[in-house]
């Protein structure tokens, strides 16, 4: 029997399967928000006419609305989500569901596409 300090798995590898979903997920999600950012400075300015600086702006409310709610999330998550892989799951389904929007649906009220920019 080993003593209850030891470290008994030091030769131990990682899961191959859990660290590929991992990475994914991190390079998914910043593939998700860069493509975000650069189609909403896009919209603001070839469909909206806004000047760089304008949709510039646009885009930093847009990035503080997100951290805003990141920030929540993180407390809630801690709270409520008591498995790292039911939360991963999770995380990647809405965030699926969420980059629906971003497909073009031929909007061409402002308020609607800023409706869809602002999911």
């Amino acid at each position: 029997s080993e003593p209850l300090g030891k470290n008994v798995a030091t030769d131990e590898r990682p899961p191959m399967i859990a660290t590929c979903a991992a990475l994914w997920d991190i390079c998914m999600s910043s593939a998700v928000i860069t493509t975000g950012e650069v189609y909403a400075v896009n919209v603001g300015q070839h469909y909206w006419g806004w000047s760089v600086f304008t949709s510039a702006l646009f885009l930093a409310a847009l990035m503080l609305c997100a951290s805003i709610s990141n920030l929540v999330m993180g407390r809630l998550t801690r709270r409520f989500v008591k498995s790292d892989r039911t939360g991963l799951l999770v995380g990647s389904v809405l965030g699926c569901a969420a980059c629906a929007p971003l497909f073009h649906f031929d909007l061409h009220a402002v308020s609607a596409q800023a409706a869809l920019l602002g999911v």
